[in-house]
């Protein structure tokens, strides 16, 4: 395949801009990725992720991604330490104020820390030959002719030397912050509409060692609260060097405590006892730490009039949901895929690579937004203007996850959907519906 051109540049080295270098990789003669942060050479947390301690789960849909785009990604997780785990089987769910009960879905994930998956990740970038990773480099300005395309980007090096560079491509994959966004309002004038759910989140969560019990045993528990009465939810999985990862969330004021005997007496506050009983012999090996999200936010970039070509915003700056759903990671890599996609329909140049990118990407938001406001309006306290066909579509989810409790198929097209492997459509077949207010 021919090169689409010189350089391509990424903005920001979390999840989202590792995996759409990989990408880039195989279209430009060169690709820079750019972060504000010193990179850790091991494993560890970043100032720029202070939810670097919270828990991060990369989805099938998202799995996927990255195994097409980084070959042996999953074989270097394992290495590494991150534990296998399978959707159903050994991963237990209590969802809908039942436990389902143990079944094999052939869904399977790794279960690690952020700073593991991102180092794993960032490992296997850096071994391309035409990737080149700038860190304690920040992004001043994006550049762009006059009426014209985006052309290359400003930066302040780690020298604290501010200089230019070209590109063909811009990928700007800074977060939930929204960088495009902002540089569209001061550079062009452009407002991006914006959608916005307040959800009044709180998550804390810390590192235990495992119990004896457990040492070598791949099982975690999630317990997910039946709204709208209650906001507490709770997991507790395995990572790397035989430990856990226990993290407890409340909202609406109601917020887990960050000492051990209020932390683990939430813990055996939640619904399901199974999170409290396994944590509550464990000694904690980090200290707990919280993170808040006030709101989750969907930025329609694709209706901004005369948006810059060749300017791709990725990820988090697009939509940052409700982490209890674990769908950024994955969208994130969603994204990169669609972007790969884009590219290679360019037929040799890259003319209309953006456009075919940006419609299909905002239809992996929306699906993603589409799954997260039923979590939350589900809440009569969660703010934002609610669909008119919410409480159907609430008691539609509620009859399906009830049928899904005693039937392995739906059980296993609910997980699909969770995962991202099948849009939320697909549990909204007429004949599914039927079946499940039915029971």
């Amino acid at each position: 395949m021919s090169l689409l051109g010189e350089r391509a540049i990424v903005a920001g080295a979390g999840i989202g801009g590792l995996i759409a270098a990989g990408v880039l990789s195989e279209f430009f003669h060169e690709v820079l990725l750019l972060e504000k942060d010193a990179l850790p050479l091991t494993p560890g947390q970043r100032k720029g992720v202070p939810q670097d301690g919270q828990i991060h789960v990369i989805l099938k849909g998202g799995d996927n991604a990255f195994a097409a785009v980084f070959p042996g990604f999953r074989e270097c997780l394992a290495v590494a330490g991150a534990t296998p785990l399978e959707f159903g089987k050994d991963l237990q769910t209590y969802e809908g104020g039942r436990r389902h009960s143990p079944k094999s879905t052939g869904i399977v994930v790794h279960s690690q820390t952020r700073p593991l998956l991102e180092f794993t990740v960032r490992t296997l970038l850096a071994k391309l030959p035409n990737v080149r990773i700038l860190d304690q480099t920040r992004l001043m300005d994006i550049l762009r002719a006059p009426d014209g395309p985006v052309t290359g980007v400003a930066i302040t090096d780690k020298d604290g030397q501010r200089r230019d560079l070209a590109a063909d491509l811009v990928v700007e994959c800074m977060g939930r912050s929204g960088y495009t966004g902002r540089w569209l309002a001061k550079n062009r004038g452009r407002m991006v509409a914006e959608t916005e759910l307040g959800i009044d989140l709180v998550y804390t969560s810390a590192l235990l060692h495992r119990t004896a019990a457990w040492r070598g045993r791949n099982f975690g528990w999630i317990t997910r609260p039946t709204a709208p009465h209650n906001t507490k939810s709770g997991v507790l999985v395995p990572i790397e060097g035989e430990r856990w990862m226990m993290t407890l969330s409340g909202r609406f004021g109601e917020v887990p405590p960050e000492d051990e005997a209020g932390f683990l007496a939430y813990a055996k506050a939640l619904e399901d006892p199974h999170v409290h009983r396994e944590a509550k012999d464990a000694r904690f090996a980090t200290p707990i730490t919280s993170y808040r999200i006030p709101r989750m936010i969907w930025r329609h970039y694709d209706q901004v009039a005369d948006f810059p070509d060749r300017l791709i915003p990725l990820g988090d700056t697009i939509a940052g949901f409700n982490p209890l759903a674990a769908q950024g990671m994955s969208m994130a890599a969603l994204h990169a895929i669609t972007l790969r996609d884009a590219l290679h329909g360019g037929l040799g140049g890259l003319g209309g690579a953006q456009g075919r990118y940006m419609t299909q990407a905002m239809k992996i938001a929306a699906d993603a937004w589409s799954l997260g406001e039923m979590l939350d309006f589900a809440y009569p306290q969660a703010k934002g203007t609610r669909p008119d066909d919410l409480a159907e579509r609430l008691a539609a989810r509620a009859a399906v996850f009830k049928l899904a409790a005693h039937d392995k198929e739906v059980r296993g097209l609910v997980f699909e959907v969770q995962n991202m492997l099948r849009p939320p459509s697909a549990l909204q077949d007429a004949a599914l519906l039927a079946r499940a207010f039915a029971v």
